[in-house]
């Protein structure tokens, strides 16, 4: 589990992200043009058929910069785990300062790191989720979900259904999955949400 000051390092890192490619940005629904960043910073990209635990990997080796994703995956799974890829980039491989005619560097994005998902890849998740919806924008959508008077109604019929429907209304939003909405709540601590959000 990462620490407050590991999320906020990550998320301070991310925010400097957007900052300098801010011009990748549409406004609605919110959209980071991640494919115009790749390109920018000259990634290939490729997809790959494997089983989905696997869900993507980034490559770098002399000149060659790759990002992969599983095509078993929805788009915006896809987009998400392009963001973690990225994540890998801007965290880890930046500082290492690898040789790399000697000795390429490649990360894996996986389900799990043994039994729970390593530090990597929760960092990597986290940067993801940071540059697909950020901290404010995301708490401005979850408050205009909920003060809008048909949200409003719903909610005093069914928690459930409300909870259903936000979660719904911020993947369309951010163009991230399902179970990344319903994360990103948790993260910035909209409790009552993931209680209630059918996983």
């Amino acid at each position: 589990m990462l620490s407050e000051k590991e999320l906020l390092q990550i998320e301070i890192k991310a925010d400097l992200f957007l900052k300098k490619y801010a011009k990748y940005i549409k406004g609605k629904p919110y959209a980071l043009d991640i494919d115009a960043i790749l390109k920018k910073l000259k990634f290939e990209q490729a997809t790959f058929d494997k089983p989905e635990h696997v869900r993507g990997y980034l490559l770098i080796n002399n000149d060659k910069r790759q990002i992969a994703v599983n095509s078993n995956f929805q788009e915006n799974a896809r987009r998400f785990t392009k963001g973690h890829e990225i994540g890998h980039y801007m965290l880890e491989f930046t500082k290492l300062n690898l040789d790399l005619k000697r000795s390429p560097f490649l990360s894996y994005n996986t389900e799990n790191c043994g039994s729970t998902k390593c530090v990597e890849e929760q960092s990597a998740d986290f940067f993801s989720a940071c540059i697909f919806a950020p901290r404010r924008k995301f708490a401005d959508k979850v408050l205009e979900f909920a003060r809008n008077d048909e949200n409003r109604k719903l909610f005093s019929q069914s928690i459930t259904k409300f909870a259903d429907a936000i979660i719904d209304f911020l993947a369309d939003t951010f163009l991230i999955p399902r179970s990344s909405a319903i994360k990103r709540c948790e993260e910035l601590k909209i409790a009552v949400i993931p209680q209630y959000a059918t996983r």
